[in-house]
């Protein structure tokens, strides 16, 4: 059975390239034939107008915020890095682009998932991540999709996913509150599931590391993708208390100028290893927390966003710590607890193992679902390509009149088809 794989993998951020390949593994582990959908969203639209008067406006923006010390670090041998292990690791589709190349994809594919990683944001709403391409809705699987968010205001945004989202055949997400959210507008129960970084056990990540990092004297690694510079002070006190040297994954430029800092370029592999090896954990990242977890470190963990942000993002922190009864390392006035005390990893782990068995199974009895209900009957205009325009040549070519044209909801011509007469 051939799947399609649908979510972010092009942007060079440790946890993108691993969720799309722990998704991609445990359906090869699972006997399934997966590819990575090769479709990149296009750049900051900011930056996308290039002609006439606002040119040079533009352009100087753009420079001030590469010249900023908090501008995203990302050099030549980093990304070659990231390429290379997506290469190594993943098959991908033909590129594509427009709609009516995503839907050329449902000649290749008998099923679609779409997760993990943040693509059901409503501040990055993009339907093709809700599988708007899909013809066929019993092909649909959502797999462990992050809203981020614990709310969405916008009533469009809201629309959208209602229409989007209620065709899926099996629908989860990897947060209680986004499971929450979008039962609410769809009406219907909605699964939480663990990222897909989760399904793979650390042994089994252990094949995609590299052994960089294995003979490193002990060290406190630190991966913070936030900007908040009191955090450091409290990095560099933990560390000084535990004896440990600092390792710093460099996320901005100004962290090269930071003690400790890496300076060879560090790719997926590099960053597995960095985890496998480390005695300590310092993050605010999602996936740093969900690796120091499945590989049974000590660690701690920063909010990376202030409470009263409305972009406020930490749910998926709690989320995580509250699963697996990890509340304490949540970094507060009082660090004692979350430098000396130890972590009852039995018991993560039992919680981990239940999980991880939910988890795969959720998306095993999906994949049977879709299977089971494949369609018979060969593609035809019943499954209402998005790219019709009302044209009318499938009417007129339809050798037994099965199809007629007609106004939609919305006032424009479609082609509406007569099963009992299709052939």
């Amino acid at each position: 059975m051939k799947v399609g794989i649908m979510t972010w993998f092009q942007y060079h951020n440790y946890g993108t390239s691993l969720q799309v390949t722990g998704t991609y593994k445990v359906l090869r582990k699972y006997g399934y034939e997966p590819a990575v959908i090769d479709y990149k969203e296009s750049g900051n639209p900011i930056f996308k107008h290039r002609k006439g008067v606002l040119k040079e406006g533009f352009d100087i923006i753009k420079k001030r915020l590469q010249d900023h010390p908090y501008h995203r670090y990302e050099e030549k041998g980093r990304k070659e890095k990231f390429d290379a292990f997506l290469r190594e690791n993943l098959k991908f589709t033909k590129p594509v682009q427009l709609m009516s190349e995503l839907e050329s994809l449902n000649d290749e594919f008998d099923a679609f998932i779409c997760g993990s990683d943040q693509i059901w944001a409503p501040s990055v709403f993009n339907t093709h991540y809700y599988l708007d391409f899909v013809l066929e809705d019993n092909k649909k699987i959502a797999y462990a999709p992050s809203v981020g968010l614990t709310q969405i205001d916008d009533e469009n945004v809201r629309h959208q996913i209602k229409k989007y989202a209620s065709k899926f055949s099996s629908i989860s997400t990897r947060e209680e509150q986004g499971s929450r959210i979008i039962s609410e507008i769809i009406g219907r129960d909605v699964e939480t599931v663990i990222d897909p970084t989760l399904l793979l056990t650390s042994k089994e990540w252990n094949e995609w590391a590299s052994n960089n990092y294995e003979n490193s004297a002990p060290y406190l690694l630190v991966y913070m993708l936030g900007k908040n510079e009191r955090y450091w002070k409290i990095i560099e006190k933990i560390a000084k208390q535990l004896e440990l040297e600092i390792k710093i994954i460099p996320v901005f430029f100004k962290d090269l100028d930071r003690s400790g800092c890496i300076k060879e370029p560090v790719g997926p592999a590099d960053f597995l290893s960095l985890i496998k090896n480390a005695s300590y954990v310092c993050t605010d990242s999602f996936h740093g927390l969900a690796f120091s977890i499945n590989y049974g470190k000590k660690f701690c963990v920063f909010e990376r966003f202030k409470t009263n942000d409305r972009l406020n993002q930490n749910s998926r922190i709690y989320n995580v710590l509250n699963l697996f009864q990890l509340n304490s390392r949540l970094v507060n006035s009082n660090l004692d607890n979350v430098i000396f005390d130890d972590i009852n990893y039995s018991r993560v782990y039992e919680i981990l193992n239940l999980e991880r068995e939910r988890s795969i199974k959720y998306l095993l009895d999906s994949l049977e679902k879709t299977e089971a209900s494949k369609r018979e009957c060969a593609r035809n205009i019943f499954q209402k390509s998005q790219m019709c325009c009302g044209c009318g040549t499938c009417k007129e070519t339809c050798p037994v009149d099965a199809i007629s044209i007609k106004l939609d909801e919305f006032g424009f011509h479609r082609a509406i088809l007569d099963e009992s007469k299709c052939i």
